[in-house]
């Protein structure tokens, strides 16, 4: 049975500390409200499929603290392989 796809605001968070973000650093990036943004990384609301996309193109484009860009997929935020 394969895992049901489920996003994680935890893991959302772990990619933007990662990258040296605040929630309001990364929400400009996305661009949304700081509270959306603060909301979708303490799970009170789910991103819809375009949010979901936006957050993983903002993401790609933000460099690892210290280091390189690396991708990120809608998958990956709803923790698929």
């Amino acid at each position: 049975m394969s895992k049901k796809p489920t996003f994680d605001g935890l893991e959302l968070r772990k990619l933007i500390e990662a990258r040296g973000l605040s929630i309001a650093g990364f929400a400009r990036l996305v661009p949304v409200a700081r509270e959306t943004a603060s909301n979708w990384c303490s799970n009170k609301h789910v991103p819809d499929v375009e949010s979901a996309g936006l957050i993983a193109q903002a993401l790609s484009r933000a460099p690892l603290a210290g280091g390189p860009c690396v991708p990120v997929t809608v998958g990956e935020l709803v923790g698929l392989p």
